[in-house]
Order: structure tokens, then sequence, then C-alpha cells
């Protein structure tokens, strides 16, 4: 008997559009591609290269910072510091 195939569906795509802040620089029109719940690709819309996406969505003139950590996060006890500690190692992220 042959094993069964497994097929994994896609991650969903989102195109957010707004003005981008990177630690390197600004982009006044731009986009952060985001497939799963991870950062794929930023740029700017003037490029004409804007990838493809299940649901686009435009923030305006909102600020788009990728990769930004939640600075409003409470750590409420010595347990919720070393879970926040973690996570950031650990690649969490918040988009």
């Amino acid at each position: 008997m042959k094993p069964a195939l497994s097929v994994v569906p896609p991650l969903p795509s989102h195109l957010l559009l707004g003005h981008v802040v990177l630690a390197d620089r600004e982009i006044a029109r731009g986009y952060v591609e985001v497939r799963g719940s991870q950062v794929a690709s930023v740029g700017a819309l003037a490029d004409g290269t804007t990838p493809a996406a299940d649901q686009v969505i435009d923030f305006g003139d909102a600020y788009l910072m990728p990769g930004a950590i939640d600075a409003q996060t409470h750590a409420r006890s010595q347990k919720d510091n070393e879970d926040f500690i973690w996570a950031s190692r650990a690649g969490g992220h918040a988009v």
C-alpha cells in the first residue's frame, strides 16, 4: 500500500499599504507583504513590482513598522517577563 500524499495548503497572503518605516529608511507610499504570519517582502508602490496577494489592506497614511516589537505589553510577573523574552528570541512578532 502506498502512503497517502499530504497537500499543504498555501499560506494566506496580505498586502498592507501605507507609510513603511524600516530601521534604515522610510518608504512614503509602500507595502508590506505578509505570508502566513511572517513578513515576506517590503517595497515601494512606485516600483511597480507589487506582489499579488489574497487580500490588500490600504492603511492610507498610517505608519507600518514591519518587525517592530509591541512596546505596549506589560509583564505582570517574572514568569510573564521570561515568556516575553523567550518569544522575542524565538522570532515572535506581531503584524
